[in-house]
């Protein structure tokens, strides 16, 4: 960026239509290195040019240089060109384009800036899928829209793991501290039947997240199911050191039979005891009883899965009334 004097800018400029394809590449990269003290008028017009260059590796270049440029490159006249590149024949100035627009950040979330990357979610090449989630993560939060939330979720099941990462990045980061349904439902289900290790990213996000009773009881039961069977095969365990008194909260809040076993193996894994008394809950473990109240429906049912669960997990106190 020192470098970035008017002389300097004037040669590359000069180099960006040299008759020679690898001069021209070399002045893109140099103009993008320059940093955004070089993200003046002329550059921008000369990258601008260099993006419908007859050779795809000056157009590769010049979506980096633009990228580079950052958020002082973002005009209508950068985003329409870079549009066009994600449309390109070859995959590396599709992905360089993706790369491009999530960099412009919040100025370049358009309806059509969205649109063509969502429609980049279904390329052919990996790399591009891959750049397109990165750039959907990058336009923010405020950018997060029913469709981007659909089409993100339909690269969650890739066929690419490096695509599911990449997706699963993305979802994070636009679901924020929202809580939305559907995407922890399928980011829950992902880290189920993928390696925990590969996902550690994903099990720190969960964990935060499901922490809080109000996340938790927005899992639907077929997850909670897939759930109690991982945790039968003792895998995901650091799930069920989450206070034992959250996951009796989660079955009385959805009425959802499906949390009984986990809530059995929750106290057995803290040793806590649970008391069923009337038509009420207690919770003893380390810290201050809780205290839940129930239907009598939902304490039948509770006394009958404690009767069952608790002979198979021996260790447990359950008190039943």
């Amino acid at each position: 960026e020192k470098a970035a004097s008017e002389e300097v800018v004037k040669v590359l400029l000069a180099a960006l239509s040299d008759k020679e394809c690898d001069v021209r590449a070399c002045a893109c990269d140099a103009l993008g290195r320059l940093g955004e003290k070089a993200a003046n008028k002329e550059v921008i017009k000369g990258l601008l040019a260099a993006l419908s260059d007859q050779d795809y590796r000056v157009k590769k270049r010049a979506c980096d240089a633009l990228r580079q440029l950052g958020e002082k490159a973002a005009n209508e006249e950068v985003i329409k060109g870079l549009l066009t590149a994600l449309i390109d024949k070859k995959c590396g100035v599709r992905a360089c384009a993706c790369n491009a627009l999530g960099r412009l950040g919040e100025k370049a979330a358009s309806e059509e800036v969205i649109k063509g990357l969502l429609i980049a979610l279904s390329d052919q090449d990996y790399r591009v899928k891959k750049r397109a989630c990165d750039a959907l993560r990058q336009l923010g939060e405020k950018a997060a829209s029913e469709e981007m939330i659909r089409g993100l979720l339909i690269a969650l099941n890739d066929r690419d793991s490096v695509v599911r990462v990449h997706a699963c990045k993305a979802l994070i980061q636009i679901d924020g501290k929202r809580g939305d349904v559907h995407i922890m439902n399928a980011l829950v289900d992902l880290f189920l039947r993928s390696d925990s290790e590969y996902y550690h990213f994903l099990w720190n996000h969960l964990k935060n997240a499901l922490y809080h009773s109000e996340t938790m009881i927005i899992l639907k039961s077929d997850i909670v199911r897939k759930l109690e069977i991982s945790l039968s095969k003792r895998h995901f365990e650091e799930f069920l050191a989450m206070p034992t008194h959250k996951f009796v909260n989660a079955l009385l809040k959805t009425v959802d039979v499906s949390w009984m076993p986990i809530v059995i193996r929750a106290a057995l894994y803290q040793r806590n005891a649970i008391v069923v008394w009337n038509n009420s809950i207690w919770v003893y473990g380390s810290g201050k009883p809780k205290k839940f109240k129930c239907s009598n429906e939902m304490k039948n049912q509770l006394v009958e899965a404690f009767s069952g669960l608790g002979k198979e997990l021996r260790g447990v106190t359950f008190y039943l009334k």
